[in-house]
């Protein structure tokens, strides 16, 4: 597909860690409705969602043989993508529905990111305590994101030549890669949109609702080491010391 004011080519990006319950619905509605665009789907994980994924030979597999998390996923996959395409990132549970796409793209206009802003449904109250408190803290850490209202949902529009320009600041694998890859958009004073989508939340199989806990001390941490990197003292991230302390506790935590 292309952007009809912009004329690149979109392609479809989606982390795949053990999937196989929900991968098939996925990738259907994605060949389906959108039989023009690419799509890219990158495993970590141990099941058979490789094995669905191959049934469909126009999406391209990127296999790991171990946990990298949902955000180096994401960065190997943005690799193996073209530098004038604008990609969607979307969740394995599809939780935008092809019509709000197709709006989002629209509404990406001459802007570098849209995220979605999400408009729930059914969400779980924990769940909602949890994204309104990250969304808290997270302005605190870093004010330059509190003209936004939500960026942490499982899908954005994302044009590829803009994100190479931020690449080397990208430096969260897991759950904290959006709010990383949002404030180095705006750090660097490009254009970041929202646009509200309806939320189709899927509690069974959810990643984060299973690990709720250690979800919330991994964001808490993400938010730590973002504000080292972004402060004089960047270089104690890439200390032997903070590297072996950080291996063990991903170790933990995912």
């Amino acid at each position: 597909m292309r952007f009809q004011n912009q004329n690149l080519m979109t392609t479809f990006l989606v982390p795949a860690y053990n999937e196989e319950r929900r991968i098939e619905k996925c990738i259907s509605e994605i060949t389906r409705e959108f039989p023009d665009s690419g799509c890219v789907v990158v495993f970590d994980g141990n099941d058979r969602t490789p094995e669905i994924v191959r049934k469909y030979r126009q999406v391209k597999l990127i296999m790991f043989d171990k946990r990298v998390g949902k955000g180096r996923a994401i960065i190997e996959g943005l690799k193996a993508i073209g530098d004038d395409e604008t990609v969607a990132i979307i969740d394995a549970d599809m939780p935008v529905d092809a019509q709000d796409i197709r709006r989002a793209e629209r509404a990406l206009g001459d802007a570098d990111l849209l995220v979605a802003e999400r408009i729930f449904t059914g969400e779980p109250g924990l769940r909602l305590f949890l994204h309104h408190s990250y969304m808290a803290i997270s302005k605190l850490f870093f004010p330059g994101l509190r003209r936004l209202p939500d960026w942490q949902g499982g899908f954005k529009l994302i044009r590829v030549s803009s994100y190479r320009k931020v690449s080397s600041e990208i430096i969260m694998n897991d759950f904290g890669f959006d709010t990383n890859l949002v404030y180095s958009f705006l750090k660097h004073r490009m254009k970041v949109v929202t646009y509200p989508v309806k939320w189709r939340h899927q509690e069974s199989e959810s990643k984060v609702s299973g690990n709720i806990i250690k979800v919330i001390l991994m964001l808490l941490l993400s938010l730590m080491k973002m504000r080292v990197f972004y402060s004089p003292l960047r270089g104690f991230i890439y200390s032997k010391s903070f590297l072996v302390i950080q291996d063990k506790i991903l170790k933990l935590l995912r």
